[in-house]
């Protein structure tokens, strides 16, 4: 990409909102000629309000409901725009007061209670969040609440779309983040970063802060998981874009918790090789608890010896196929306890004499789990701190330069150990002494077995 990361951006321009509560009078409490007017015109059906005798009485409080109705731009039908202005004249009337001094709850029960059966209910509950927002300061958010229908009529469509593809610029795509691109995707990034524009209030990515990120996290319905997750990576392109300094919604690679259990800050393990691996065994799907640890362990150990014997090699994308056959010579030979942490047990530490040579499962283990590890990160992509998600190409097959040797294999079948002939008199003890017919049958079968 030719911009780079945390490369400061210019400053957002300020903006202006399409409508402004200083345009009217916000006057919260109802004169007694609005009271009466308020209970006429709610009385009648079917009128037009424009010509009701009541209506210049209602004039401060019809003009900006109709101002905000307007907003969305579409061909208006009187019939809509009645109900619309009926429901809220209903609402004032059983409230004694206007809209301007409505809280945030009375707004969010206003728009929960319109009638659903009407076709014009989804319509109603949007010029509803418009004047809420516009001229209340509130922004309703609930399971039917769509963040890129209010943007568009708040910001313009034009200029939602922009800001949005500077951000899916970046998201998706092997030159950003690397997130695939799906529709299902796609809505969810609008969802998040429409939220995140219209609580900051201003249509402009520069204007973005950890804060306000923060915020649309805390109004996100039900805290979906991909909603946050949409947000995440909101966050995560505004970094690379240098428009917010730290991760605002760090994921679990990002978190400084010292429960984790991927955790390591040894310093037998370069930095760059733990980066991978914490990142390989965080990032990928589809594996138990128990295997991520196994994976790290076995890693970890492949990183101390590559600490040892090859200093320089920092990441998997510098392993080659003679590196690669190093490794597997080592493990082959290697004694138990090399490369190993010692736990804090009351034992001397092993000696060289008294080291032996690891089981073949356990070579089978470790050049297993760098097997699939070399083999993942060429296969997708992941996500190191401060750095753009990327996959590696290597010059080597991981499935034959890293098999289990088969010296190795062989030793791998089933060893069963010879029972001790006082556990076989037991059992032909116990088997002899069984009443049923079925359960002779099966001792008389064990007593013909030999005693080795």
């Amino acid at each position: 990409m030719s911009k780079s990361p945390l490369t400061q951006t210019d400053s957002a321009p300020i903006w202006k909102m399409p409508l402004s509560p200083l345009q009217y009078e916000q006057g919260v409490a109802l004169t007694p000629a609005e009271r009466e007017a308020l209970a006429q015109v709610t009385a009648h059906r079917g009128i037009v309000f424009s010509q009701h005798p009541w209506a210049p009485m209602l004039a401060r409080l019809t003009r900006p409901l109709q101002d905000a109705y307007e907003l969305k731009q579409i061909k208006t039908r009187s019939r809509k725009v009645a109900f619309s202005l009926r429901w809220m004249y209903q609402q004032m009337a059983q409230r004694e007061r206007s809209f301007w001094g409505w809280s945030q709850e009375e707004w969010a029960s206003v728009v929960a209670s319109v009638p659903r059966r009407t076709s014009s209910a989804a319509g109603v509950q949007l010029s509803l969040r418009i004047v809420a927002y516009l001229y209340c300061g509130f922004l309703l958010v609930d399971a039917s609440f769509s963040p890129y229908r209010l943007a568009c009529i708040i910001f313009g469509k034009e200029l939602v779309i922009a800001q949005y593809e500077r951000v899916a610029s970046i998201v998706f795509g092997q030159d950003g983040l690397g997130y695939a691109r799906s529709r299902s995707q796609e809505c969810n990034l609008f969802t998040a970063l429409t939220l995140a524009l219209l609580v900051n209030r201003s249509p402009y990515l520069a204007a973005l802060t950890a804060e306000s990120l923060r915020a649309a996290h805390q109004v996100i319905v039900c805290n979906t998981k991909q909603q946050t997750e949409a947000l995440g990576r909101v966050a995560r392109a505004l970094r690379y874009l240098g428009i917010i300094a730290t991760n605002a919604l760090p994921n679990k690679l990002d978190r400084a918790r010292s429960s984790m259990w991927w955790e390591y800050r040894d310093p037998d393990v370069d930095a760059g090789w733990l980066a991978w691996i914490v990142a390989y065994v965080t990032q990928t799907s589809g594996l138990s608890e128990h295997y991520r640890k196994v994976l790290f362990y076995y890693l970890i150990i492949a990183g101390r010896w590559l600490k040892h014997a090859h200093p320089t090699i920092t990441s998997p994308g510098q392993w080659d196929e003679a590196l690669a056959q190093e490794y597997v010579t080592w493990v082959c030979t290697a004694k138990r306890g090399e490369c190993v942490v010692r736990d804090l047990q009351m034992r001397p530490p092993i000696t060289r004499e008294e080291a032996q040579p690891l089981q073949a499962s356990s070579i089978d283990g470790r050049l297993g789990a760098l097997r699939r590890f070399f083999k993942a990160v060429q296969k997708r992509l992941y996500q190191l701190p401060d750095h753009p998600a990327r996959r590696l190409a290597l010059s080597w097959d991981p499935d034959e330069v890293l098999a289990t040797p088969e010296p190795i294999k062989r030793q791998l079948v089933p060893h069963p150990r010879t029972l001790d002939q006082a556990w076989w008199q037991k059992l032909t003890w116990a088997a002899a002494s069984l009443s049923t017919p079925g359960q002779k049958f099966e001792a008389s079968l064990c007593s013909n077995f030999s005693i080795v």
